[in-house]
């Protein structure tokens, strides 16, 4: 019997739109990311708004975290207080734009490689920890990125009309 894998196509879909397809909101990651100088990736456009550096790590860092509760079953290693949250600029910069592109690559295709070998019965797992579902950590992984995106996109049109 075949198991039923509509809504983990669905969330593939959605994560390969956000990233480099051609979702309904006409931006992705890929499109923002593009053409963008290292030096703007680390500019702040104001003292309390993240950089576009700052922002693609805490999104790589979630997208690790996530995939350790879901795939490896660990109790949560980075909450919201936690200094891998939101690394320091000064920490990003040494190790470069071009490696924090690579690491967001990476992260989304351990993420995609991970989910198509699940079905949806998988999605209504739960972990050992908050006692919430997988698909609640999937779903909210999407909305996260789709979040950050919008961000990015607001730090990228700043410098743009700053010019």
């Amino acid at each position: 019997m075949k198991q039923e894998t509509k809504l983990i196509q669905s969330y593939i879909t959605q994560l390969a739109e956000l990233f480099s397809g051609e979702p309904w909101i006409e931006e992705t990651f890929e499109i923002k990311l593009k053409e963008l100088p290292e030096d703007l990736a680390f500019s702040k456009p104001k003292e309390d708004i993240h950089s576009v550096a700052e922002i693609l790590s805490h999104l790589i860092v979630w997208r690790k975290e996530i995939l350790q509760r879901v795939k490896e079953k660990k109790s949560p290693s980075v909450t919201m207080e936690s200094p891998d949250n939101w690394k320091k600029l000064e920490t990003l910069k040494q190790d470069g734009f071009f490696h924090l592109l690579n690491e967001f690559n990476e992260s989304q295709e351990f993420l995609i490689e991970f989910l198509k070998t699940k079905t949806d019965s998988f999605l209504s797992t739960k972990d050992n920890f908050k006692n919430v579902s997988f698909d609640y950590y999937i779903r909210g992984l999407i909305h996260h990125d789709a979040y950050h995106l919008g961000q990015i996109g607001l730090v990228l049109k700043y410098f743009k009309e700053k010019k």
